[in-house]
């Protein structure tokens, strides 16, 4: 007679079910991540290290009109210094739509004839933004007479008075690219939320007025530049070193490394090919902030003597092959009273 045995497993113990699925999440999550560390490691292979050498990178300015008022400038006179004395090489200027159409159907280019005329006349190649968000706080420049129009109406005032700008001076000899709106697809500023189909209505409108290259641009910091690189031929970055953070006043310091942006830049010519040249848009050289009458030790939290030098010198090893510095209505304005050095320092980059 046979007996059946059962036996015990002794010393064994089965764990809870929730113990067995924290682990079996914890392989899938260690897996995910590595398959995303490979895959950043291939990225950034693949993009390549190709860069402008220093001594080939055309070093140009931003100007506004606005941003020299705000210093208590006299905005011709301070542009016209910055042309004679510093020599940049390019030049991005802007077409402010409140400035342009203060009222509706009434037209001024004062400035901006002023501008252009002057560009042309000493030969130095200029790009014009155009849109409603444009460069200078508070980015966004739409005329009080619109802020009552129903939005599909607002609309097509904009895209009125960019056909209007680029039809005024798309002849000029000079004249290298148009730049469709400033940092789109960053929020930032006192604008209404991106609408990308008026964005694509924008850029339309302008390459069917022109043959020259349209630039967008976005943060350096914030953002992939996946969004402005589908639509434009050129595409401009950002490049700031040191910002003072709200709420707090908190200084920051960004921490990306030069071969960040090189591959970065790399990487999306890769991956839109429409995308022919990637530029510094905006290079800060000039303090977080900055305004007319504030203390020195202010401006140097993020402007220092030192930190302007090495600015310059960041630029030069991300290594694009034009980079536009902000801020050369404050050198004037610094070297107005007394201290030339940052006026001095950007001669020399533009040599």
């Amino acid at each position: 007679m046979t007996r059946s045995v059962k036996r015990r497993s002794k010393g064994r113990q089965v764990r809870p079910w929730w113990l067995r699925a924290l682990r079996v999440a914890g392989t899938v999550v260690a897996s995910v991540a590595a398959a995303v560390v490979l895959l950043a490691m291939g990225l950034w292979v693949w993009a390549g290290d190709a860069k402008t050498p220093p001594g080939q990178i055309v070093w140009g300015i931003t100007y506004s009109a606005h941003a020299a008022k705000d210093l208590n400038l006299d905005p011709e006179a301070a542009y016209k210094a910055i042309l004679d004395e510093l020599h940049p090489k390019r030049l991005r200027l802007v077409a402010y739509w409140t400035d342009i159409e203060p009222q509706s159907g009434v037209y001024n280019y004062h400035d901006l004839d002023f501008q252009v005329a002057q560009a042309e006349a000493h030969g130095i190649p200029y790009v014009i933004a155009v849109g409603r968000k444009v460069p200078r706080y508070p980015e966004c420049f739409i005329p009080d007479w619109t802020q009552k129009l129903p939005s599909a109406q607002q609309n097509q005032q904009l895209l009125a008075i960019i056909k209007r700008t680029v039809q005024r001076y798309d002849g000029g000899a000079y004249l290298d690219t148009w730049q469709v709106e400033n940092e789109p697809y960053l929020n930032f500023g006192v604008c209404p939320a991106l609408d990308q189909n008026l964005l694509k209505q924008e850029v339309g409108l302008v390459r069917s007025l022109t043959r020259k290259p349209i630039l967008l641009t976005d943060s350096g910091e914030l953002s992939t530049w996946l969004g402005p690189t589908q639509l434009g031929d050129e595409f401009g970055s950002t490049l700031y070193r040191v910002v003072i953070n709200e709420p707090g006043d908190k200084i920051f310091h960004h921490f990306l490394w030069p071969d960040v942006y090189t591959r970065h830049a790399n990487l999306i010519k890769k991956l839109h090919p429409n995308v022919k040249k990637v530029i510094v848009a905006e290079l800060q050289a000039e303090p977080w902030g900055n305004g007319p009458n504030k203390p020195q030790s202010f401006y140097d939290l993020t402007m220092s003597h030192d930190q302007f030098s090495k600015n310059i010198s960041f630029a030069q090893q991300v290594g694009f092959p034009e980079v536009y510095m902000w801020g050369a209505e404050w050198w004037y304005y610094e070297k107005l009273h007394g201290d030339s050095y940052y006026w001095n320092t950007a001669a020399a980059a533009f040599r």
